[in-house]
């Protein structure tokens, strides 16, 4: 199978200054970010997701050369909003697709399918309710995670997840969390 990260559609290395975008694999030109988008648009990428490393502008870029730099960046918080702004808003991939990469075809590949990545019974009703026409811009403070800082930070996005159940109950309303800490359960797969 083959699996992209948003960063991947996003980010070329013409646009970055300093080290803040620094990962492994490293980002790529703007003509490869085309080519990735094509790809997804002819069903040759099964899967989009991403890591998440969350550290501190400070130890992120503490240092004097790239080398010095740590490698990653945090990606969870503006995954979906990347994939619905420049994704599905901009005509790169349709709302079938997404879910399909990012929930139906990944818990098939990791071995968590009925019981993750479909709605039917039996399965979990893990969902994401979001609004396409939801406009805001990339802040770390409103991500509201460990991390200070984003490689998106500025960027106006068109697309925002507004509610996000699991197990069919709200855990999360508007970038609030509703849930306690411990609410996540294991879940186990074949191999």
């Amino acid at each position: 199978y083959i699996e992209t990260c948003p960063h991947y559609l996003t980010l070329s290395h013409e646009s970055q200054q300093g080290y803040l975008a620094k990962v492994m694999p490293p980002i790529r030109s703007s003509q490869d970010i085309e080519y990735v988008w094509r790809e997804i648009q002819n069903s040759r990428i099964d899967s989009i997701g991403t890591d998440h490393v969350a550290n501190r502008l400070k130890l992120k870029v503490g240092g004097e050369t790239i080398w010095d730099a740590l490698a990653g960046f945090p990606g969870i918080g503006t995954m979906m909003p990347i994939l619905l702004s420049e994704g599905v808003n901009k005509g790169k991939i349709n709302l079938q697709q997404l879910p399909n990469m990012t929930s139906l075809n990944t818990a098939r590949i990791f071995g968590m399918y009925p019981k993750k990545g479909i709605i039917q019974k039996g399965s979990d009703a893990d969902i994401v309710l979001v609004d396409l026409k939801k406009e805001a811009k990339v802040s770390a403070q409103t991500l509201d995670g460990f991390s200070d800082y984003s490689v998106y930070e500025g960027w106006n996005l068109k697309g925002w997840p507004v509610k996000t159940m699991v197990r069919g109950n709200i855990v999360a309303e508007d970038f609030k969390m509703i849930e306690k800490p411990g609410y996540g359960k294991f879940v186990s797969r074949s191999v």
